[in-house]
This record gives structure tokens, sequence and C-alpha cells, in this order.
């Protein structure tokens, strides 16, 4: 069993990083989605997880879509024909 503890403390530093996207989230690279979803997404990793966002310069907001495991598929991604296991 995971310890309580453990995930509070995860969960603490999770918020904090996204405390930390009001202070120049352009530093945070290019999330992979971009390409496939045709907007500008930027993610920042956090340990094991990507928080995955979008920065609207406009209204000076950095809105939060996706907290994703790093070892996810990037969202969009079209499905790879050579992995195809019916063959």
């Amino acid at each position: 069993m995971r310890s309580p503890r453990n995930a509070v403390k995860w969960y603490k530093g999770i918020e904090k990083a996204v405390d930390s996207l009001s202070i120049l989230p352009n530093r945070c690279g290019a999330a992979p989605e971009s390409q496939f979803l045709g907007q500008q997404l930027r993610h920042y990793i956090y340990k094991s997880h990507r928080i995955i966002f979008r920065v609207e310069e406009d209204a000076k907001i950095v809105r939060i879509l996706y907290v994703r495991h790093g070892a996810m598929e990037p969202l969009g991604k079209p499905p790879d024909p050579s992995a195809d296991s019916s063959t």
C-alpha cells in the first residue's frame, strides 16, 4: 500500500508547480499535443506527470487542461499502423 503521507506531499508539490506557472509560463516547453491538436500548448513536468496547459496572453490566464502520467501517449496522437497486432 502506498503512503498517504507521500500522497499528500506529492499533491502539495503539484499544487506548487501549478502555482509557479503564474510567473513566466512560457519557460515551459511545447507539449507534443500541440502538433496533434493544432493548439499552442505547453507542459510542465512534475515528477512522473505532465501538466498540460495553454497560455492565454490577451486575458493573462494560464489554463490547465490536463494532468497526465508521463508514460501515457500524447492526446490526439494518431494510432501507429505498424503497432496493429491483428495481422
